[in-house]
């Protein structure tokens, strides 16, 4: 039973708009790792192009944050509506179409996928943090085990915001609110 004055489509959106917030606390997180990363490529071209310096392990790195930044990314890119999305026939529905074919395919496509694959991730993850798994090569990067570890949040945060989007939709909240990426303002 809901709080006195609180109807429980007011608790899920707001509860939407916690998972949210969290959601985007995370991507800003990993939008930093853009500037590293950026960095790093171009120091890594102009050694190999300019000095004939090649690293595995700066070359590595350029994957494990390009993955850490893909996975810090993923759920808010879906909060703020900015996934990949076929529009041909979405934008001549109307709202209440939209909103079912959205809930269904959160129910049949977006969490049968993503439960899927963090339990497959679990197994993965898990395994690689038993064998304290590194690189394949000698000269490469240690703690692999770390950078998987990052497909957990990716799908668990995709899961959490997929749930948030239903709650929204089943309490007409509406669409989430849009954020600014900027990572370098507070909101």
């Amino acid at each position: 039973m809901a709080p006195p004055g609180v109807a429980p489509a007011g608790r899920m959106a707001r509860a939407a708009r916690a998972v949210e917030r969290v959601n985007m606390w995370i991507a800003r997180s990993g939008a930093i790792l853009f500037v590293a990363l950026s960095l790093l490529v171009i120091v890594d071209v102009v050694g190999r192009q300019i000095f004939i310096i090649s690293s595995i392990r700066s070359q590595e790195l350029e994957w494990y944050l390009h993955t850490v930044m893909f996975c810090c990314l993923v759920a808010a890119t879906y909060d703020q509506d900015r996934h990949v999305r076929v529009d041909i026939f979405r934008v001549h529905w109307s709202d209440k179409t939209r909103d079912r074919v959205e809930v269904a395919g959160i129910f049949l496509l977006l969490l049968p996928f993503a439960t899927v694959m963090l339990i497959h991730s679990w197994g993965f993850v898990s395994q690689s943090f038993t064998t304290g798994e590194t690189s394949s090569s000698s000269q490469g990067l240690p703690y692999k085990f770390l950078i998987k570890s990052f497909l957990l949040l990716a799908f668990g945060s995709l899961i959490a915001s997929a749930v948030a989007r239903l709650m929204r939709l089943l309490a007409g909240a509406g669409e989430a609110p849009r954020w600014d990426l900027n990572i370098w303002d507070e909101e």
